[in-house]
């Protein structure tokens, strides 16, 4: 943040610090940029592999898990500009294998088609059954086409939807792994890597992007991730990779997300002229479409919230060895990219504080102040107390305790409090979560929300 005070510097990094000694973080990098693509400030922490002593630099491949979801929605509105698809269309006119009635392709990419979390697809497995290929099984035509069967097969037998298409948000890396499947039926390449390598990262000069797993070089980060309270090294890319790679597969490094994330500064064009959306193309995947969390709405691969005074719009991402995120504000022309080699590490807290020093607002206080506590009455506390179980594998119990409730999250715990009537603040190192309560017309409580995600009570 060179063109700001140094005592802001001195905040701004001091923060991080504060950020990465909570996430014990391997390394991580930030950087902030105007949409005339210039480097409004960049540093680097830590290392891609700190064994050997290895750091992180502009040209380190780090993992985007999530902020994956932008590429593939961009991906999809390049073919609707293209005329080949509309947003309203149902997705059974492109993929007649999936039965699912009512879906469109826009209640896939604004998470609302009804599915509940559904268990992890990873790729290994799938690799070993079709005798792992040689190259890069993420430029496997075969690898791919197998995946997307069997994808629309899950689907199709997911059960029970969560309401009607559109009623409810709730995160769907299904949902993306399907619209990847829909972009190469559409375009007619062979596999989702191939399209985004044409599309989007040769456009842009992203020479060091992809979603391919071999990389030829020894400048990709280490992933790091914590296994029974120890901080582990020994993860690969393929480790949480899943079958179909709409949903996370994304590499990237700082020096090639900038130019991605001038690309919405200058709403779909390239710093240097080239066009890879309209304008109109940009400002739908940004416009507010479904709520996913208190004060935050989901678009089409991109969620918006407010930021003090400011409208950010952004997407992160958390996997084993990777926490990413990318975010932007077209009222300060000014975008942030954070990258972490390291799962659980709150870098949207990091992008955040960055966001609101270059725009000027240094008096915001930031992280927020928490929200203050209120009563709950005795029967909404027995319905909320329960046993929540995810498709993904995770595990949520709520139990009573003085002034709130006790959550154990698979097997860690920490204390929520009522923030209102339908909300609990969930206390977490960095930045507190806020959880939803879902209650039917008599008042039973069947779902909690976290995590963007809706997760059913079992008992």
């Amino acid at each position: 943040m060179s063109q700001l005070r140094s005592e802001n510097i001195v905040r701004f990094e001091e923060y991080v610090a504060h950020v990465m000694e909570q996430g014990e973080a391997a390394g991580l990098t930030v950087a902030v940029v105007d949409r005339d693509g210039q480097t409004l400030y960049e540093h680097f922490w830590g290392h891609r592999d700190r064994e050997h002593g290895l750091p992180v630099d502009g040209d380190t491949v780090f993992g985007l898990a999530s902020v994956t979801k932008s590429f593939t929605a961009l991906a999809v509105l390049q073919l609707c500009e293209q005329g080949l698809l509309a947003l309203h269309d149902p997705v059974c006119r492109h993929i007649p294998e999936f039965t699912r009635p009512g879906i469109t392709v826009e209640h896939l990419l604004c998470h609302s088609a009804g599915f509940y979390p559904q268990p992890w697809k990873h790729i290994v497995p799938l690799l070993e059954e079709l005798g792992r290929p040689e190259g890069d099984p993420a430029y496997d035509a075969a690898v791919f086409q197998e995946a997307a069967r069997r994808q629309i097969a899950s689907l199709n037998d997911a059960g029970a939807p969560i309401g009607p298409p559109g009623e409810y948000f709730s995160y769907s890396n299904d949902s993306y792994g399907l619209l990847s499947a829909l972009v190469c039926r559409l375009s007619g390449c062979e596999t989702f890597a191939r399209y985004v390598d044409q599309h989007i990262l040769s456009p842009l000069g992203m020479s060091r992007s992809g979603c391919g797993f071999e990389w030829q070089d020894d400048n990709v980060s280490r992933l790091y991730q914590h296994r029974n309270g120890v901080l582990c090294g020994d993860w690969s890319f393929y480790d949480a990779a899943s079958s179909l790679p709409g949903g996370g597969a994304m590499k990237s490094t700082l020096s090639d997300m900038k130019k991605y994330v001038g690309m919405y500064l200058n709403l779909g064009r390239s710093v240097n002229g080239v066009r890879l959306l309209s304008s109109a193309g940009i400002r739908r995947m940004a416009r507010p479409r479904m709520t996913c969390e208190l004060n935050q709405t989901y678009g089409l691969g991109l969620m918006i919230k407010p930021l003090a005074d400011l409208t950010v719009v952004e997407h992160g991402g958390d996997m084993p060895g990777i926490a990413s995120h990318m975010a932007f504000s077209h009222e300060t022309g000014v975008g942030v990219v954070v990258l972490c080699n390291t799962s659980k590490v709150t870098v949207s807290a990091i992008s955040d504080l960055a966001m609101l020093l270059v725009s000027g607002r240094e008096t915001v206080p930031y992280p927020p102040a928490p929200p203050t506590p209120v009563e709950w009455d005795s029967a909404l506390i027995e319905q909320v107390c329960g046993l929540y179980r995810s498709g993904e594998g995770n595990t949520i119990r709520i139990t009573p305790t003085e002034g709130g409730f006790a959550v154990d999250l698979d097997g860690a715990g920490t204390f929520a409090y009522p923030m209102n009537n339908y909300m609990l603040n969930v206390k977490a190192p960095v930045l507190d979560i806020q959880a939803s309560i879902y209650r039917d017309d008599d008042g039973k409580v069947w779902a909690l929300g976290g995590g963007y995600r809706i997760i059913p009570k079992v008992e």
